[in-house]
């Protein structure tokens, strides 16, 4: 019978850091300056009701999960996130915080914006790109094998798209049901 520390490092063991080093920090600091603005945007410039952001956000831990899933992954495997080719630990707060909250930080902008959604998506996919390259360079969060920035900006144009088109279609029912489109 195995005993429970056997059991932890069972489990342990393959989704550990191969090294805690500048790409944790860096998962650590994103999550935390995610997760602060958001609250920050939440409490004193609310655009979203509750339900609208809670929306927003699970769709996103949903299309995280399974677009990470398909695209680092076999047979697919364009690319490798942190140190391992087969997920870790520091993959579960970019994928459950930080990639879902930037979204509802940046559907902030585009309710508080009100421009239209083909420039939106534009505009801001340009910015993911160049956080991307940040993250690529400066914190190697991300070994590509076969995807590269241009592929990422497609990939953003695509879920900017999906994004937009989800919080407006949302948002205009809430308002339609008696929901505030400005709630304070």
């Amino acid at each position: 019978m195995e005993t429970a520390l056997e059991l932890f490092h069972k489990f342990y063991d393959p989704i550990k850091p191969v090294v805690f080093d500048k790409n944790e920090w860096a998962v650590i600091a994103i999550a935390t300056i995610t997760e602060g603005s958001a609250i920050y945007i939440y409490a004193k410039h609310r655009i979203m009701r509750l339900s609208e952001g809670l929306a927003l956000i699970l769709f996103n831990v949903y299309l995280t999960s399974l677009l990470e899933f398909i695209l680092a992954t076999r047979p697919v495997d364009l690319y490798d996130t942190i140190d391992r080719d087969s997920g870790e630990l520091f993959d579960f707060p970019l994928e459950l915080v930080s990639y879902p909250v930037a979204m509802y930080i940046a559907m902030h902008f585009f309710l508080s914006w009100k421009i239209k959604k083909r420039y939106f998506v534009l505009l801001v996919a340009p910015v993911l790109c160049a956080l991307e390259w940040i993250c690529l360079r400066y914190f190697s969060l991300f070994t590509y094998k076969s995807w590269n920035l241009m592929l990422s900006f497609l990939f953003y144009i695509g879920v900017l798209t999906l994004n937009v088109n989800m919080i407006s279609w949302i948002h205009h029912k809430v308002a339609a049901n008696g929901g505030s489109k400005n709630v304070k």
